[in-house]
């Protein structure tokens, strides 16, 4: 009896068949359900990422808006103490103003026309208390972007 060993070599394959003689089953490459699957998990994963900018964009606005709001009272309370003597003359009798008043005090005029645009339905009300000289400036907008109520309102209570 004769046996021959190959050492090192491995005997020959046939094209589609493994190596014990049974026909290859592998797939290779990507399906189109495959691609398809991977560009519905892109797109939502897009749609996630617009989301979270626009969410972003929204508070970014609301969020300069309040700044807003903080600067243009804190302006009018500059200009108060600036004129100490007619500080009363800018108390608007518990009721707000905004840039069509008729009503409102005469040294917030220039105030209101400058300062209070910047905010959207803008409107101010300043409360005094003329023995302590204790003074409540409330600014207040429409923040429509707002995740819950659109008005918005900022408060400044200070002594002159």
């Amino acid at each position: 009896m004769h046996v021959a060993l190959s050492i090192g070599r491995k005997p020959a394959m046939k094209s589609g068949h493994h190596p014990h003689g049974m026909p290859s089953t592998a797939v290779s490459g990507s399906s189109l359900v495959e691609v398809l699957i991977a560009l519905l998990v892109l797109s939502l994963g897009l749609l996630g990422v617009a989301g979270l900018q626009l969410t972003g964009l929204r508070n970014n606005e609301g969020a300069y808006l309040r700044s807003q709001a903080v600067l243009i009272s804190y302006d009018l309370v500059d200009r108060m103490r600036a004129d100490r003597e007619r500080a009363s003359a800018y108390d608007t009798g518990g009721s707000f103003v905004d840039i069509n008043h008729t009503a409102g005090p005469d040294p917030m005029d220039d105030w209101i026309a400058g300062q209070l645009t910047a905010l959207p339905q803008g409107r101010v009300n300043v409360d005094c208390d003329g023995e302590e000289a204790l003074c409540t400036v409330q600014i207040r907008w429409d923040d429509q972007r707002a995740e819950g109520e659109a008005d918005q309102t900022f408060a400044l209570e200070t002594r002159l």
